[in-house]
């Protein structure tokens, strides 16, 4: 496998390389700036950073080369990849990612370390280079929150997850093992494998993709669940902090939070349900056939569908359960959504949350539904996306100023 680990200049990408790479030997360090180095030396016979800015962009087109000689060596590599620097006047970025990393590459991740901790380390670390932008914890931010969000969009574009990861070296390191063992699906990997099955289903032409929690329910029940282990929900919310939803805060969250162990649960989640009947039987009435994606606890909601059939075709239910090895994502849903698409069948998206938009946004039709309170990230989400083409529902307790209401679910 293939990985590249991109963040800015003192993240800790290089010591966590170091790090994973010492404790597990079958992952080889592939370091980029030392392959520049010698790459410069050999053309230039001078340093990388003697050259001018023309001369550096042809040596890091030769770098996918260079990794690509490697990886048939080596089946397992990573490296320390840069997205973009600052440029002279310090007012944007220059990008310097090339479009080959992005076919080259299996697993993107993205190492976001809180801009504290980054001010930390350059004041500690002192090099010459950034250090006077990095002073500042407004352009930290800046620069991290430009490279991920140019990152998403460029790989969304093909196909492919930016994984997030955070400053819990531990469980980074366990969640590159694990997918380097295969111990879990890659979100790419668990998409295919949905939307093959979902396919098998004969004469289907458009399908509901319908998130769970708060909204086939009025409440969560993973909170539910969380509150029941005795979980701070501190906890959980770090684990979800600005918003990320990627496959490393669903394996974070199942099985280093939760501990992959809900079966105890079970029984009394289903009780504990607020089904949304008016929703449900609104979408039956559609006679559409229907699939769930959760983020949450899939083994609770495949129990109270054997109750209520909601979903009514297989795999009826895409989560994660106790005994599987599936880590959903914000991601996984929309391409789930794209790849049916693709394949000739209308979608149609509901869900509540910032975590559902990307679907939401790709389906041919979607609403958004608001069961008790108005979500703060979903409200800015339409706030800064005013032509947003979702609907809401009238029955919703509350509304978003700037979305259209339908009465019902109406498919036209």
């Amino acid at each position: 496998m293939k990985i590249v680990l991109y963040g800015i200049s003192r993240s800790g990408k290089s010591s966590f390389i170091k790090r994973l790479c010492n404790n597990n030997k079958k992952i080889k360090h592939l370091t980029g700036s030392k392959t520049l180095y010698k790459l410069a030396k050999n053309k230039y016979g001078i340093d990388f950073e003697q050259l001018n800015d023309d001369k550096k962009v042809i040596l890091r087109s030769k770098l996918i080369n260079e990794f690509a000689l490697e990886s048939k060596k080596h089946p397992n590599i990573i490296v320390d990849g840069h997205y973009s620097f600052p440029n002279k006047e310090y007012n944007d970025f220059d990008i310097v990612m090339k479009d080959d990393d992005l076919q080259f590459y299996d697993l993107f991740l993205y190492m976001y370390k809180p801009s504290n901790l980054i001010l930390k380390n350059t004041i500690e670390v002192n090099k010459e280079q950034w250090t006077d932008f990095l002073k500042l914890e407004d352009n930290i931010n800046l620069w991290q929150y430009f490279e991920i969000e140019s990152l998403r969009k460029r790989l969304k574009s093909i196909g492919k997850e930016l994984v997030v990861l955070n400053e819990d070296l531990s469980v980074c390191e366990q969640y590159i093992s694990d997918v380097i063992e295969g111990v879990i699906k890659t979100s790419e990997v668990i998409v295919d494998e949905a939307v093959k099955e979902i396919l098998l289903n004969d004469n289907l032409q458009e399908i509901f993709l319908l998130d769970c929690d708060k909204t086939l329910s009025i409440n969560d029940i993973t909170n539910f669940v969380i509150k029941e282990k005795n979980i701070e929900n501190k906890i959980v919310i770090d684990n979800f902090k600005e918003n990320f939803y990627t496959q490393y805060q669903s394996y974070r969250f199942h099985k280093h939070i939760l501990n992959n162990n809900i079966k105890p649960y079970v029984k009394e989640g289903v009780q504990k349900i607020e089904l949304n009947y008016n929703l449900i039987n609104n979408i039956k009435n559609t006679n559409v056939q229907t699939v769930g994606l959760t983020l949450g606890l899939a083994d609770i909601w495949s129990e109270v569908n054997k109750v209520n059939n909601i979903f009514t075709i297989s795999p009826c239910l895409v989560g994660k359960k106790d005994d599987n090895n599936i880590y959903m994502s914000s991601f996984t849903k929309y391409l789930i959504g794209k790849k049916l698409k693709e394949k000739g069948i209308k979608v149609y998206s509901i869900g509540d949350s910032i975590a559902d938009m990307m679907l939401l946004e790709e389906a041919d039709k979607s609403w958004v539904v608001i069961n008790n309170k108005l979500s703060s990230t979903a409200k800015k989400y339409f706030i800064e996306n005013p032509n947003s083409k979702i609907y809401q529902i009238s029955y919703s307790n509350e509304k978003y100023d700037n979305l259209k209401v339908e009465d019902k679910i109406c498919l036209k």
